[in-house]
């Protein structure tokens, strides 16, 4: 029995040393920091939107919800002992050492993450949960969840859980996968169901279909290739004008016409979506008798790789609400009754287009019953606006001060990096001068308006007060708008109401 331990031993010893020696020491360490990437990013999920909420969504994490509430144990540890035994089962059924190896990592770091996330955020964040809305988190809960899953699957790992048995089964029976994941995960939040109450089971049911698709997003990527198969007898013209205006390999082959009987040359290439236009205008040019066929693929592998700063700048989307969720919980000092509310811009602050007492400044005084100084200047670019702020905040000396600036840098298509360094330095200036911040978003110069990037920088960065979308949601509605880029009183009103309702959820006025 020992030989036959040492035996099995030293086999799987140079099995390893073979895999390490065909993919090299380095892409092995890689493969291991994407996998504990990938279980982060899910424990993250996990703690900050499915645990406070009790969300269930299957699996062995449904299970460890559940167990917590009725053992008070933590999520983190209950994944963990509920894991060993399969990971016991998946030893002696699946693979043996190469097995344990690609889950151990992402399940250990997956607990101790979740534990790290549930002991850190309630007490480290200003407002824990994010948000209440039960929908948000089951949405936002399946979508980290299953976006960690699937960076651990494209690096080679395994989550184990559930997926233990239901390969085991499929290995024994060829029982399908997919229904025993369904069984398994249905059960699971059937259990939630008798335990939470239906409608979280219906939110953890919507929250697994949520992470299913995040997964297989991360797995096999967005479908943007396109297969191109061209019936041509023309093909030297056809071949040459792709390689040259797109760029694209080809293969071609002779083939017969099975009705005609007659010869011709069948060429194929993949392109990506962006280049079907193109590619139909070659083909129409140089054959147009050609027969052409544009299909999907999901895939196809070439030597080009996906750069780290995709993935980067995909997650900063996805955190980009989490983000503004946390500024916009943030806390003001309240104004006293005598205290000083300075609101400065451009002619939004000013209120061009409306008359001078129904500028946003002046309703918000009637509203707040605070003096609110009307900073506001037409035309005023940043630069301009950075001198002025500290002549303004001499004279005044708010407590307060309302930030609505940029626009005519937008419009006349300024440096946007030399318009963020001077907002900053208005920022840096009121906070030296002890007086707290509330940035104002001012919209793109473009068809849907949105807020300009560098003002949720601004915010993150200086961490203040961000109202991101009032003046774009308002300069969207014609009932608010004098003109193109100018509100009118109704719409200057509604922008004092949100500002004042704003300044009372934050604790500036009672």
């Amino acid at each position: 029995m020992p030989r036959r331990l040492l035996g099995k031993i030293k086999a799987e010893t140079q099995s390893l040393k073979a895999h390490i020696a065909l993919h090299g020491p380095f892409k092995i360490v890689l493969y291991q920091v994407g996998i504990a990437f990938g279980a982060i990013i899910s424990a993250f999920g996990y703690s900050m939107f499915m645990v406070p909420f009790n969300l269930a969504a299957g699996g062995i994490g449904g299970l460890g919800v559940i167990g917590a509430h009725f053992t008070g144990w933590s999520p983190g540890i209950l994944y963990l002992l509920m894991n060993l035994p399969l990971m016991v089962l998946g030893f002696v059924q699946l693979g043996r050492f190469r097995f344990l190896f690609s889950c151990m990592l992402s399940i250990v770091t997956f607990s101790i993450a979740a534990d790290a996330f549930t002991a850190f955020m309630p007490r480290n964040m200003h407002t824990f949960p994010i948000t209440q809305d039960l929908l948000l988190n089951c949405i936002y809960g399946g979508l980290f969840f299953g976006l960690g899953i699937g960076i651990v699957f494209r690096y080679g790992g395994n989550f184990g859980g559930t997926v233990i048995p239901a390969r085991i089964l499929h290995n024994k029976t060829g029982y399908p996968l997919s229904q025993t994941f369904f069984y398994i995960d249905g059960g699971i939040i059937l259990l939630a169901g008798f335990v939470f109450g239906w409608e979280l089971a219906m939110l953890g049911m919507l929250s697994l279909f949520v992470g299913g698709m995040a997964t297989d997003f991360v797995i096999e990527g967005v479908s943007q290739v396109r297969t191109i198969t061209i019936v041509s007898q023309n093909p030297t013209m056809l071949k040459h004008a792709i390689l040259s205006e797109l760029g694209r390999g080809i293969s071609y082959w002779d083939v017969t016409g099975g009705y005609s009987d007659r010869k011709f040359t069948m060429l194929f290439c993949t392109i990506t979506r962006s280049q079907v236009q193109d590619l139909k205008a070659i083909v129409a040019d140089n054959d147009p008798d050609a027969f052409l066929v544009v299909g999907i693929a999901q895939q196809a592998r070439w030597r080009r790789r996906i750069s780290m700063h995709v993935l980067l700048r995909g997650l900063v989307v996805l955190l980009f609400p989490l983000l503004m969720g946390a500024c916009e919980n943030r806390t003001l000092r309240p104004v006293e009754p005598e205290g000083v509310i300075l609101a400065f811009g451009d002619s939004l602050t000013a209120g061009v287009g409306a008359g001078k007492d129904e500028s946003y400044p002046a309703v918000l005084a009637q509203l707040s019953a605070r003096k609110v100084i009307n900073g506001g200047k037409s035309g005023e670019v940043t630069p301009a606006g950075r001198t002025r702020l500290t002549q303004i905040m001499a004279t005044h000396s708010p407590d307060l001060l309302l930030l609505l600036e940029g626009g005519n840098d937008i419009l006349r298509n300024r440096d946007l990096h030399q318009t963020k360094a001077h907002l900053g330095a208005m920022i840096e200036y009121a906070h030296a001068n002890g007086v707290e911040v509330v940035l104002i978003g001012v919209p793109e110069k473009n068809l849907f308006s949105r807020v300009a990037p560098i003002y949720a920088e601004l915010a993150q960065e200086y961490e203040v007060v961000f109202i991101p979308d009032l003046v774009s949601d308002l300069l969207r509605n014609p009932e608010y708008k004098s003109d193109r880029v100018h509100l009118n009183a109704t719409g200057y009103r509604a922008m004092a109401e949100e500002i004042y309702t704003l300044l009372r959820k934050h604790g500036a006025l009672e």
